[in-house]
């Protein structure tokens, strides 16, 4: 009998394990005394996580959870992750900002200076580190508030550049680390209204006084998810997350963590992935960055040193730190940063694909000199003061050299930014005047950073990619060319069969230095160009406005400038100099002309892009597929847009809405679109067919609540949610 009841009992215990629970629940009504049943959930996600192990899902239901600094340790295995994700059809929002200043008709707020509009807050806040960051809330269109680094600034009645830096720049933020308290200053900026630099006025905050508006402030040194060096085989998503200095902080050998389908609002840096972390993945992600307009981007670089009154606005949307490796960002959307995404040390096996990025203030990417093994290919990057950057911090490794592979992007920088202030007493470089004196300038598709820390040949493969770009205020041109002194002939620098579009301003002063390529080599083997389409869009006769410039034969020798294409293919001496390394010679197989681009930057199937591309399948670089045609798109083939790219294209405005949902897409729809509202519980709600990239949806008859919109062309597909007020 006793042999029987044993075996009964480890029957008993087999069972249980094998039924044992691998799905746990948190709710923002539920308990972390729990059992983390559906019917008993756990309250915070601090105490939820340590809880899980190797195979365990987290299902997180909808609603705010008020968090910060969430340590996660815990590690699941290749074959058992651990998963933390939303409930279906529920959005979880972490919130990391202060609670208190997000209620319209709050009392925690009193008068500093009433002349000024300065507020401080009434409670002391010990726990900041030495700044604050902030939004604004949805009525006031999240745009990010200023964060003054220096009390002088933030309290100046001048708006104009200064050497000082006691310049106010607009709606703002700051910490005093003497009393502790925050102060706020909600007075717009003079450029908020500025009609002759912007299309469109910006009125936010609608009300300056910071107890009857919405805000989203929080610590500089908060962060939401810190992922510790044990973290390891983990998938965070479907949550969002929100107003934390860092919503993700990848810790020095953490690893094979995923991020995907979440949306991000950060401070300074949203995403830090730290030395020899490893095996991240972006995917799907939604980085809104809300930089204001009506700040210059010479509030963040000038003047130099601690004087810069936007100092702390200089950062990134992904900072990735020192050498971290296999890191994929894709399928997610950047918009409205300073940089976006920050490698400038020495990351490898990095690919950056099929993601979009929109009004981009300085670097879409600084990519360090001594990285290796990258690839950048499929990625939107408009409205960018500037794409793709070197930066300076050593050399690639022996063997690694060329191993930067940038491909089939669409890179456009000629979109105007505010670069300066008005600058009465001539203190700023004229450059930041941009050409029309106005301060609005552009950018180049290619950046320079630090040229000086570039210790070794770091030549990039440039090829099928489309560059348009207007008047680089850096009087670089398109950056594409290797301005860099030490090379290697086994190794140039290569750009093959790209459009390269500059769009053109008959305002342009005929004294305003614009190039297309400029600080080439084409004798000393450290780089070669052929199968590139160049197309000025209106013709220039100034011999400051060079197609190429300063085309050298080899570093510090004699240059030349050429107007046209066809002028230095026409050079003899210097198509000759450059057969010592490229037997065909420079710009053999390139033309002149226009590609005929679309609103979507695909050329005409009958045009000069359409064909005559260079046969690169003997290189076995990665993404070619033997095209023929020149630039990132196939004139003869469909849109090359991928559902990601689609969906980024595509903008919802207002959110939270009340009678009337806007859409504006950059990408024209093929023939008509078709919209679908769905509910939280993925009933059908509204079915509408639209002929236009640009229409109002009606949602006056909908009840108070979060819905789906569903935009569908041809064979893409869209969903964005909404919230109906």
């Amino acid at each position: 009998m006793k042999y029987i009841y044993i075996l009964i009992l480890t029957f008993s215990f087999s069972i249980q394990f094998l039924y044992a629970q691998t799905t746990y629940y948190v709710s923002t009504s539920g308990n972390d005394s729990n059992s983390g049943a559906q019917s008993q959930p756990w309250k915070t996600l601090k105490e939820s996580i340590p809880k899980l192990s190797a195979g365990n899902t987290l299902l997180v239901r909808g609603g705010t959870y008020n968090e910060t600094d969430i340590s996660i340790s815990i590690n699941g295995t290749a074959s058992n992750p651990i998963t933390i994700k939303n409930f279906p059809g529920e959005n979880p929002v972490i919130n990391g900002s202060f609670s208190e200043f997000r209620n319209t008709s709050n009392t925690d707020w009193e008068t500093y200076d009433t002349a000024k509009n300065i507020y401080r807050s009434t409670k002391i806040y010990s726990t900041v580190g030495s700044d604050v960051y902030g939004y604004m809330g949805s009525t006031n269109g999240n745009w990010k508030l200023l964060s003054y680094e220096r009390f002088d600034p933030f309290i100046s009645d001048n708006q104009n550049y200064s050497n000082d830096g006691n310049t106010y720049c607009g709606p703002g933020i700051f910490y005093n680390t003497s009393d502790q308290k925050i102060y706020v200053r909600l007075e717009h900026s003079n450029y908020q209204h500025d009609l002759s630099r912007f299309s469109q006025e910006y009125n936010f905050p609608s009300n300056i006084d910071p107890r009857q508006v919405e805000l989203f402030i929080f610590s500089d040194d908060d962060r939401l998810f810190n992922f510790t060096s044990s973290a390891e085989y983990i998938t965070i998503e479907g949550i969002d997350l929100k107003y934390a200095s860092s919503v993700a902080y990848f810790s020095t050998g953490s690893n094979h963590i995923t991020i995907k389908n979440c949306e991000v609002m950060g401070g300074r840096y949203d995403v830090q992935i730290r030395n020899l972390s490893h095996d991240i993945f972006i995917d799907n992600v939604v980085f809104n960055g809300y930089y204001p307009p009506w700040m210059a981007r010479s509030d963040v670089k000038r003047p130099s040193g601690d004087s810069r009154p936007m100092h702390l606005m200089q950062g990134a949307a992904i900072s990735i730190v020192d050498n971290p490796y296999n890191i994929e960002i894709s399928n997610s959307s950047f918009k409205n940063h300073f940089d976006a995404i920050d490698a400038a040390k020495g990351p490898n096996n990095i690919h950056i694909h099929h993601n979009f990025f929109d009004v981009i203030k300085d670097d879409v990417l600084q990519l360090g000199s001594a990285s290796y093994d990258i690839e950048i290919n499929h990625n939107i990057l408009k409205s960018v003061t500037a794409g793709i950057s070197w930066n300076g911090s050593g050399k690639p490794p022996t063997g690694k050299i060329g191993t930067k592979y940038i491909h089939h992007n669409i890179i456009d920088a000629s979109t105007l930014t505010l670069y300066g202030r008005v600058d009465p007493n001539n203190e700023l470089d004229d450059k930041n005047d941009g050409p029309f004196g106005t301060g609005m300038a552009t950018g180049r598709a290619f950046g320079m950073h630090t040229k000086s820390s570039i210790t070794g040949a770091d030549p990039w493969k440039i090829y099928h990619n489309t560059l348009v770009i207007g008047q680089d205020v850096d009087r670089g041109g398109t950056g594409v060319s290797y301005d860099i002194s030490l090379f290697d002939t086994n190794q140039p620098h290569e750009v093959y069969n790209n459009i390269i579009v500059q769009k053109w301003d008959t305002n342009i002063p005929s004294d305003f230095y614009a190039f297309m390529i400029r600080d080439a080599r084409i004798q000393d083997g450290s780089q070669i160009f052929d199968g590139n389409l160049y197309y000025r869009t209106i013709a220039s006769t100034s011999s400051f406005h060079s197609m190429f410039e300063d085309i050298a034969t080899v570093n510090g020798g004699s240059t030349k400038d050429f107007s046209h294409l066809i002028d230095l293919k026409n050079d003899t001496d210097y198509i000759n100099f450059s057969k010592q390394y490229y037997s065909p010679g420079w710009e053999n197989s390139g033309v002149e002309g226009n590609p005929e681009l679309d609103i979507n930057y695909l050329p005409s199937s009958s045009g000069l892009a359409a064909s005559g591309a260079i046969n690169l399948s003997s290189k076995s670089w990665p993404g070619l597929v033997n095209e023929i045609f020149r630039g990132a798109l196939d004139p003869n083939g469909t849109l090359s847009v991928s559902e990601s790219e689609f969906s980024d294209s595509i903008e919802i405005f207002p959110n939270p809405a009340t009678t009337i949902l806007r859409i504006d897409a950059t990408f024209e729809f093929d023939k008509e679109v078709i919209v679908e509202i769905y509910n939280s519980l993925g009933q059908t709600i509204l079915e509408q067919k639209y002929l236009t990239n640009k229409f109002e949806v009606p949602i006056g008859n909908l009840k108070s609540g979060i819905y789906f919109l569903n935009i569908k062309s041809k064979n893409k597909s869209a969903i964005k949610k909404f919230i109906k007020q």
